[in-house]
């Protein structure tokens, strides 16, 4: 899994709309900020195991300080302990394990992937929104994010970067995302345009559900083939939930397919 060509799918025409939602505080301090200290990180996950069959969802913790500020990210695989913080490319190596992130046009979230033989392990880490969220209301959100798709006897992932967009009900307490490939970015060799996750449920800070759903030219498809468990699961970034980031996974007999999202 790489992150491949992840940028920014958005138009300039193109604007997210908020209803109901706080203005961003001006005193917020941002994630990898040469002025931040160390924040508590916390995030969500897809995993492998290198001889395990299929994608599990797990979660980030941690904290992740500026330049010269020790810090430690906590995986589903791997635990990370940086003495000297991360490097002008906001990566952590504690001379085994190597988090590379992406996504530095956000200003409280990351994408991040991290591999070697014991597994592989892509999701969002940020700064996690700690204050409650609104009862009422809605909100959109729109991002960037990438469909990684691996079939079964392949090693390489075929990676599309893609457009998300977040719609979260506050007086339901759910949430429905999407990552859609436009069609510039589509490749020959994938099975998928699109990944929804919709009537996923918010618990605090975090939403999580296993309604999943794959598209291709408009038509749901089933590229895993039988016997497929699905899940998806993200959070709300900021001190005012100005952000929002999660993972998507569906896994079969045929292989496996993730989506990684972080929209504003």
């Amino acid at each position: 899994m790489s992150f491949g060509c992840v940028s920014s799918c958005v138009s300039s025409n193109e604007q997210d709309v908020e209803t109901d939602s706080p203005v961003v505080s001006a005193q917020t301090p941002e994630l990898f900020s040469p002025n931040v200290g160390t924040l508590k990180i916390s995030g969500d996950a897809v995993f492998i195991r290198t001889h395990d069959d299929g994608m599990s969802l797990g979660v980030v913790s941690g904290t992740v300080g500026s330049s010269g500020q020790a810090s430690t990210f906590k995986g589903p695989l791997f635990t990370v302990r940086d003495s000297h913080g991360p490097n002008a490319r906001e990566e952590l190596y504690d001379g085994s394990v190597r988090i590379r992130t992406a996504g530095d046009e956000f200003k409280f979230a990351r994408f991040y992937i991290t591999e070697n033989d014991s597994g592989a392990s892509v999701g969002v880490f940020g700064s996690p929104t700690t204050q409650s969220l609104p009862n009422k209301g809605s909100a959109k959100f729109v991002g960037i994010g990438q469909i990684s798709e691996v079939r079964r006897g392949f090693t390489i992932p075929t990676d599309q970067s893609a457009t998300s967009r977040v719609e979260v009900n506050f007086g339901t307490s759910k949430v429905n995302a999407s990552l859609d490939v436009p069609p510039n970015s589509q490749s020959l060799l994938s099975n998928v345009d699109k990944i929804v996750a919709r009537g996923l449920l918010i618990d605090g800070g975090r939403f999580s559900g296993s309604g999943v759903r794959v598209f291709k030219d408009k038509l749901r498809v089933n590229p895993t083939g039988a016997n497929s468990t699905a899940g998806a699961a993200g959070r709300f970034y900021g001190p005012d939930g100005q952000e929002v980031g999660g993972v998507m996974h569906i896994s079969g007999d045929n292989g496996v397919i993730t989506g990684i999202f972080i929209a504003e």
